[in-house]
């Protein structure tokens, strides 16, 4: 009897069957909304990865100068950074200030002559609803500025102490995984570190030069608020695809108040320096740095975009770079045994 029922009660169908049949799926569904909670926490976290590697990456390059231990190459990293940091906000921090607020007030006559120019009487409609609102409106933007700021804070706190002990991390993360998967996992976590600093080192130089050939374009252009543009190109560099979509509108909004046939020359500019970029600049770094694959690269964006918004898009690039690196050393590599190219790995 007791035999009996129990096989009864195991069986398919039976009320003790449906029970944990159905505890099971609660929890499958608990654990997902659980972890879809929580997702924007994660890339916070990947977030400080990102600042740790490049503050890593600046600590070497500290170390192989000066020959200092690890941790005060990579302190003496963070002092220079630091130090550049408030020498150009105090040499520039004046002029770029003015520079953005006369951007920011030319915005508006720039929305103006477009409207006259194209004859959209709507835009002066939506202007008058914005200016009577505007007091809802702040209000309504001071939490999502606090919640950018909170986020910047623990971007910028995280990344710091994962700088001073990644080892510390990365090996307490790894005692989470079974005992025969670690090295595995190690090597793999360790290949994705040095394919996403690659890819920012990469990454920054470009932000570089297309801030600097945009000021320079502007300037002789003679297109107000040069150094704020180049500025906000030089940023949104960070953001394939879309960033340079996004710096140019502003740039033509001024353009366009500026009159002639200035809107075209801009236009012009912003389309040579994307195709320099592209033909020219882009494959001489990713000789020494990361290729990503462009459609790959877009529908993370878009995705991620659209799962989590503005930090799925700013993260979406090099979350994918690691995650790349990662499914071909786990997956290509470790389980079907075929040979294919990580970045960082001497041939």
């Amino acid at each position: 009897m007791p035999a009996g029922s129990k096989s009864s009660s195991n069986r398919i169908g039976s009320p003790l069957w449906i029970a944990r049949a159905t505890a099971v799926a609660a929890g499958v569904v608990l654990l997902v909304w659980m972890a879809w909670s929580v997702a924007h926490v994660f890339l916070l976290l990947f977030g400080a990865i990102v600042l740790a590697t490049v503050l890593r990456a600046a600590g070497d390059g500290v170390k192989r100068l000066t020959h200092l231990p690890t941790k005060w190459s990579l302190l003496l990293a963070e002092l220079l950074i630091a130090a550049f940091l408030s020498v150009f906000l105090f040499l520039l921090g004046s002029q770029i200030a003015s520079e953005f607020s006369s951007l920011a007030e030319q915005v508006p006559d720039a929305l103006s002559a477009v409207g006259n120019r194209f004859d959209i009487s709507v835009m002066d409609s939506l202007r008058d609803q914005a200016s009577l609102n505007w007091l809802g409106r702040v209000l309504g933007l001071a939490p999502g500025i606090a919640g950018v700021l909170s986020s910047l804070i623990v971007v910028v706190v995280g990344g710091l102490f994962l700088a001073a002990q990644p080892e510390m991390y990365r090996e307490g993360t790894l005692k989470l995984i079974p005992p025969a998967q670690r090295d595995a996992l190690r090597t793999a976590v360790l290949k994705a570190g040095q394919a996403l600093r690659l890819w920012l080192i990469g990454k920054l130089i470009a932000m570089s030069v297309i801030g600097v050939v945009t000021y320079i374009g502007l300037c002789i252009l003679g297109v107000p608020s040069a150094l704020a543009l180049a500025l906000v190109a030089g940023i949104l560099e960070f953001i394939p695809f879309l960033g340079p979509i996004i710096s140019f509108i502003p740039a033509a909004l001024i353009a366009v108040a500026h009159g002639g046939v200035t809107v075209w020359w801009v236009a012009g500019l912003y389309l040579l320096i994307q195709q320099a970029e592209n033909n020219l600049l882009v494959p001489l770094i990713q000789q020494h740095t990361v290729e990503l694959p462009p459609v790959l690269g877009l529908f993370a964006i878009v995705m991620l975009g659209v799962l989590f918004g503005l930090l799925g898009i700013v993260f979406g690039v090099p979350l994918t770079v690691a995650l790349m690196v990662l499914v071909k050393q786990l997956y290509l590599r470790d389980t079907l045994g075929e040979e294919t190219h990580i970045p960082g790995e001497k041939s």
